[in-house]
């Protein structure tokens, strides 16, 4: 059986599970809020609350048979949430992880031009003064957009696809 997680189930995520959903067994997703849980319960996504603090029992039931993994919490000033609940042993929590992916944007590491990061590549602050003018009414109409993620997304669907 397959079985794709997704932590953060925002807007990158919903998509993420919409493009999988006919591949996978059950796909389930984390929220903060009660709302958002009905929000995906709508859209066939399997909802968990997770503040980021602590992982409840029925979460933790739910891992045990994670085979997919997408992990797209921006890290906080403790670091990335999941990795650290479980000390970095995500195979510990998900004994049946085949395979995981870790999404970003620049708006959690900066930009780097396209250029390979790592978690310890320093901090890059985007240039988003062409967002800013749209939001101020500037007649030159543009928003910010991060092609990294999408060949990530991409990449990672089709992966998803044919791994199940």
């Amino acid at each position: 059986m397959s079985q794709l997680m997704i932590f953060g189930a925002g807007y990158s995520g919903k998509a993420i599970a919409k493009s999988l959903q006919d591949s996978m067994d059950r796909v389930c997703g984390t929220t903060r809020s009660a709302d958002q849980a009905d929000k995906l319960q709508s859209l066939g996504i399997t909802p968990f609350i997770f503040d980021g603090e602590m992982l409840n029992a029925d979460l933790r039931a739910a891992l045990s048979t994670v085979t997919h993994l997408v992990q797209s919490i921006a890290p906080g000033n403790t670091g990335d949430p999941l990795l650290r609940l479980c000390g970095g042993d995500l195979q510990s929590l998900m004994p049946q992880l085949k395979w995981a992916a870790y999404l970003s944007t620049v708006g959690v590491y900066g930009n780097h031009g396209s250029m390979r990061q790592r978690l310890a590549s320093p901090f890059r602050r985007a240039r988003w003064s062409a967002w800013r003018r749209s939001r101020r009414g500037s007649k030159r109409r543009t928003t910010p957009r991060c092609r990294s993620v999408f060949c990530v997304c991409r990449a990672f669907m089709d992966q998803a696809a044919t791994a199940s």
